[in-house]
């Protein structure tokens, strides 16, 4: 998932997440982060904002460094009203 995000591979890396949750490997912060940063890359601010809330259905912890991340991809899509939203959500954790 790593090589994936430094070479802004965002669909390969959704790929990887969902081959993982097939096979029963684990997805943690790390892998989901990577994933996050890959659409960063990529201007899919959506797609980013979809992984964040796929944590939360998996029991993924969702930390600082996530919503860094997720709030990037949205900032560097123009979605300031989303960014707005998970800063509020941040506050309330």
């Amino acid at each position: 998932v790593g090589a994936c995000e430094k070479s802004g591979q965002w669909l390969q890396t959704l790929h990887l997440l969902f081959d993982m949750l097939e096979n029963r490997v684990q997805r943690n912060t790390a892998t989901y982060i990577a994933a996050v940063i890959a659409c960063t890359h990529s201007g899919k601010w959506l797609q980013a904002l979809q992984l964040l809330l796929e944590m939360a259905d998996s029991r993924v912890e969702r930390d600082t460094r996530t919503y860094n991340a997720v709030v990037g991809a949205c900032e560097a899509g123009g979605n300031w009203l989303q960014v707005l939203h998970l800063y509020g959500e941040v506050v309330q954790c």
